[in-house]
């Protein structure tokens, strides 16, 4: 009885295990996407303070983290938290900058023909550790609507 019990509870916990997306700041997972064009659609990786230019034109420059209050992992939170990242887009001469959120609106944003979305924000917080700005990678992705 105690041997299924603990059988379930493995199980059970091996579910929870979180995943993340491929990203230069894990290196054993895929490659970095900055080694090859960027199509529209696709993820983009990009670091905080760099600028990255679509085969569509449009350019797409990861400006700050504005906030990061997501949920550390390994901590117990009543709530997920956010993520709020500040980005500057330039399609044919037009700028404009704006804040995209992991959690609440905006997720995505519309700009000259491009839908623009907040995926995912390396590093993940953890508990007691102040996170290094630098180290911060962006996921989002770029579609032609």
């Amino acid at each position: 009885m105690h041997f299924r019990s603990f059988l379930v509870l493995c199980c059970v916990l091996a579910g929870c295990q979180r995943t993340y997306p491929a990203s230069p700041a894990n290196p054993d997972r895929e490659s970095d996407a900055s080694s090859r064009e960027e199509v529209p659609g696709d993820a983009i990786q990009i670091r905080l303070g760099e600028k990255r230019q679509l085969g569509g034109g449009l350019t797409v420059e990861f400006k700050s983290v504005l906030s990061d209050s997501r949920c550390p992992m390994n901590a117990v939170c009543v709530w997920q938290g956010d993520a709020a990242v500040r980005l500057g887009l330039t399609l044919g001469g037009q700028r404009a900058d704006t804040t995209l959120h992991s959690t609440i609106e905006p997720r995505t944003i519309a700009f000259r023909g491009y839908d623009v979305g907040f995926v995912h924000l390396e590093p993940y917080p953890i508990a007691d550790q102040k996170p290094d700005t630098s180290a911060y990678v962006l996921t989002l992705t770029a579609r032609p609507r």
